[in-house]
């Protein structure tokens, strides 16, 4: 490494580019970490897995140890947190995706929608994906839950899993028409988000489950979506995050 010390992101660490510089999710503590745009540009030439577009600054091209006692400090700080660390991860099993809201964003549940009669198994189903989801949130580590989701999904993929729009859109609007009967989703963005997947997973359908996060004022929130469409939310409600994680 000619002589300068490399770091790497833990396998289990997230990051996304913002307004103010950058935010990092460390998925094994179920904490988000921020930095400033100066401490992005200071590290992105000693991070060798630096997550795009951060690792695109014109530093990577002359890196260098940061100096200084506040480059020292943030960097200390961020080996101390477990984001950070001297070897390179090992490869990990986590399948994600690359998610953006940049695209002409269509929501299912409120602009296209496909009635369809909900029935007594409908209900049974979804008791179970709540009963499952809040299960894995309040019994079990975030990290756990996220690698259950991920898993499921890469096994549906390797079966050649597609997505059918009219299909999902018939199943988000009987879950739609049962939510409101067992819990309010005002506030459980979270519960909401992985009770949906679960839902979905049982009728062998397999989008995305996404963590956002946003930094003025912050705010964390999670929703599902495939490509540019939405499943149970719509556009004003996830367009001020950024994507930190989807699975």
């Amino acid at each position: 490494m000619h002589g300068r010390t490399a770091y790497y992101l833990a396998s289990t660490v997230f990051g996304v580019k913002t307004r103010q510089g950058a935010v990092f999710l460390h998925l094994r503590r179920d904490k988000y970490y921020g930095l400033s745009h100066t401490d992005v540009c200071r590290l992105s030439g000693i991070v060798e897995n630096w997550p795009h577009p951060l690792g695109t600054d014109h530093h990577r091209g002359h890196p260098e140890t940061p100096k200084g006692s506040e480059s020292s400090g943030v960097l200390n700080s961020m080996l101390e947190a477990g984001v950070l660390q001297k070897t390179a991860p090992q490869r990990d099993t986590l399948v994600t995706s690359r998610m953006s809201l940049d695209g002409a964003l269509a929501s299912v549940g409120d602009e296209i929608v496909r009635p369809a009669t909900v029935r007594p198994a409908h209900l049974a189903t979804f008791v179970y994906s709540l009963l499952s989801a809040s299960l894995s949130l309040n019994c079990f580590t975030m990290e756990s839950a996220i690698r259950r989701v991920s898993a499921r999904k890469a096994r549906a993929r390797l079966n050649g899993y597609s997505f059918d729009l009219e299909r999902v859109a018939s199943l988000v609007f009987i879950f739609r028409r049962i939510r409101p009967l067992l819990f309010v989703a005002d506030g459980h963005c979270l519960l909401h988000a992985l009770t949906l997947i679960n839902f979905l997973a049982i009728y062998k359908e397999f989008p995305c489950w996404v963590l956002g996060v946003k930094t003025d004022p912050w705010g964390a929130h999670s929703w599902v979506q495939f490509g540019d469409y939405l499943l149970d939310t719509n556009p004003e409600k996830v367009c001020g995050y950024e994507p930190v994680l989807s699975v």
